[in-house]
């Protein structure tokens, strides 16, 4: 799966509401994207 220019323009925008502006200079790509989805799984197991 490759993401298309909206899924990265939001995916760059919801990461900036976390990060702040050093997210600009990450690449939005498949990885980043498998990243923040690690992420926030792990995020909702530790609150279960």
């Amino acid at each position: 799966m490759s993401l298309d220019t909206l899924e990265q323009h939001n995916l760059k925008g919801f990461l900036l509401s976390l990060y702040g502006p050093q997210v600009n200079s990450w690449p939005m790509n498949d990885d980043i994207f498998d990243l923040t989805y690690v992420l926030l799984q792990n995020r909702i197991n530790v609150q279960i």
